[in-house]
């Protein structure tokens, strides 16, 4: 990816709550440039636990993850684009957030935790600053970052191995 306009950072943190402040004047920057705001996040719960954190810094921010019914993906997602009224400038969401839509004034892009493979982070940060304007894109780390991401991978390989070993009659 060679798209020179967005700042890439990856910032440490010692606890959840610091990012929350991080991610709220993030916010407010891309709202002060007219543009919006991706928050990508690994699961539902945590999802769920940011929507929480944002609105106790007094952001209220929607959550668009896979289990949403079909109509309200389609609403958050209209609105996001701007094509409906209450446009969104901000989303929470999973990487169920439909692959390859363009929506040109995405200014931020914050990743909860770090991205599972290289191409969901590029797929991600390739959503900022689709308009050749300057974005950022931020990955937060912690210390225990890396055992979600092991627990889920071993989750999914579980999962895998059911589906490819035949049942014994």
């Amino acid at each position: 990816m060679d798209r020179p306009n967005i700042a890439l950072i990856r910032h440490e943190t010692r606890t959840d709550a610091e990012r929350y402040p991080i991610i709220a004047n993030l916010i407010h920057h891309a709202r002060a440039l007219r543009g919006k705001a991706l928050i990508f996040v690994p699961t539902r719960k945590i999802g769920e636990e940011i929507q929480a954190g944002l609105a106790h810094h007094g952001i209220d921010v929607p959550f668009y993850h896979g289990r949403l019914p079909a109509l309200d993906r389609q609403d958050l997602l209209d609105r996001f684009r701007g094509t409906i009224e209450p446009h969104l400038d901000a989303l929470v969401c999973t990487n169920a957030f439909g692959i390859g839509i363009d929506i040109p004034n995405v200014r931020v892009v914050v990743h909860w935790l770090q991205p599972e493979s290289v191409e969901d982070d590029l797929q991600e940060v390739g959503r900022a600053g689709r308009d050749g304007k300057p974005a950022v894109a931020v990955i937060f780390k912690a210390s225990d970052d890396l055992g979600l991401r092991r627990y889920m991978a071993r989750k999914t390989a579980r999962r895998r191995r059911k589906d490819v070993v035949p049942k014994r009659s």
